[in-house]
């Protein structure tokens, strides 16, 4: 009996009204499930509608992830349009610096010594050179952040370039990029529009 009443201990009884205590078990991290990429970066002829809407169409369709994932104001048609005008005139302006400094490095005429001559010419063309180089960059920041917002939203990690894998991607890949995200998120043969401000009027994803 002695050795009984030794090894007892007494258990407080809850109070009336108390809020019962939750027990948190923590999750290891390798349980936590990572989403993947449904299509490799490179595998753009998967689907051909957006492959050659990308490729044929790359300030609409630059624009369009802008308006879909980015922009959360009003007038997304008028934004995707005047964004896609831009861009428009920017990679014009690239083609034709592009041009000039061709012709000044393998001349085949007379013209690139006569913009040489010319000083407001000169000042049009760095002009032009300049536009060219924003929109580039405007394209490529772009891409660069609807590929971190895409792998946020599906859990996937970067595999290679920890850390800068979607700048590189957007830099060195930027079409092949945004034809991944489109496989990813839906916008393909069927459910994409071109003249559309978001790609299709019944987005498959949304942030």
């Amino acid at each position: 009996m002695s050795a009984n009443t030794d090894n007892y201990k007494p258990v407080a009884a809850p109070r009336p009204g108390a809020v019962p205590a939750v027990v948190v078990h923590a999750v290891p991290v390798s349980h936590i499930q990572e989403g993947r990429w449904a299509s490799s970066l490179f595998s753009c002829t998967q689907d051909w509608c957006s492959c050659i809407a990308v490729w044929c169409c790359l300030p609409i369709t630059t624009s369009q992830l802008f308006v879909r994932f980015l922009y959360k104001g009003t007038q997304r048609p008028l934004v995707c349009v005047l964004l896609t005008l831009f861009l428009t005139l920017g990679f014009t302006c690239t083609a034709v610096s592009q041009q000039y400094q061709t012709e000044k490095a393998h001349p085949l005429e007379d013209a690139s010594e006569a913009w040489e001559e010319d000083e407001d010419a000169s000042s049009t063309l760095a002009l032009v050179g300049f536009v060219g180089s924003l929109a580039s960059c405007l394209a490529c920041i772009i891409t660069m952040k609807v590929r971190k917002q895409i792998r946020d939203a599906y859990k996937i990690r970067e595999e290679n370039c920890a850390g800068c894998e979607d700048c590189c991607c957007a830099s060195w890949c930027g079409v092949c990029t945004q034809c991944q995200i489109m496989r990813q998120v839906g916008l393909t043969y069927g459910n994409y529009s071109l003249f559309s401000a978001g790609g299709n009027e019944t987005p498959a994803f949304l942030v």
